[in-house]
C-alpha cells in the first residue's frame, strides 16, 4: 500500500532554476537557461531627404530558447505537431498559432519582465532523450519560435 505522506508531498517545481519561462494556456510549460534578444525592426522606409516612401513590411520575429526543459505533455504535443505534416504524409491538420508569454525571472524567482508573444509557431524543436524513465520531462536543446508580434506586459 502506498505511503500517504508520499502522496501529500509537494511537487518539485521543474522550472524554478530557469531564468526564462514560457507560459502556454496560463501555465508554465518550459524553462530555459538562455534566450535570444527580442528585436523589432521595420523594413521599407525612406530617409527624410528622399521623396519616395515604401510601405513598411513586417516579418516574423524569431526567438530561440536554449538549454531548456519541459514537463508539459500538451505543450510538447502542440510543438511537435508543427513537424508532423511532412511532405510524404497527408496533411491532416495544420496546428494553429498560439499566444505565449515569455517571463524573465530574477534570482529570487520573481517575474522581472513579461512579454506577450502573439501568433507563435514552432519552427525548430531539437530535443534530447529523456534520461529518467519515470519522468515525463523532456530536455530540449533548442526551440525556436516564429512570432508575429510581441509586446511588453506592464
Amino acid at each position: 500500500m502506498p505511503d500517504a505522506s508520499f502522496a501529500a508531498a509537494p511537487r518539485h517545481n521543474l522550472y524554478q532554476n530557469y531564468r526564462f519561462q514560457l507560459r502556454y494556456k496560463g501555465r508554465c510549460v518550459l524553462g530555459a537557461a538562455s534566450c535570444t534578444g527580442l528585436l523589432k525592426s521595420v523594413h521599407g522606409f525612406s530617409l527624410p531627404s528622399t521623396e519616395a516612401k515604401t510601405a513598411p513590411k513586417t516579418s516574423h520575429h524569431r526567438i530561440t530558447l536554449e538549454r531548456a526543459a519541459s514537463g508539459d505533455l500538451e505543450f510538447q504535443t502542440w510543438a511537435e505537431s508543427f513537424f508532423a505534416n511532412s511532405p510524404d504524409k497527408q496533411a491532416s491538420r495544420v496546428p494553429s498559432p498560439a499566444e505565449l508569454f515569455l517571463e524573465i525571472v530574477d534570482e529570487r524567482g520573481n517575474v522581472a519582465q513579461c512579454y506577450r508573444l502573439h501568433g507563435c509557431q514552432i519552427i525548430e524543436f531539437k530535443s534530447l532523450p529523456d534520461m529518467n524513465p519515470k519522468s515525463n520531462t523532456v530536455a530540449i536543446e533548442r526551440v525556436t519560435l516564429a512570432v508575429e508580434r510581441y509586446q511588453l506586459e506592464l
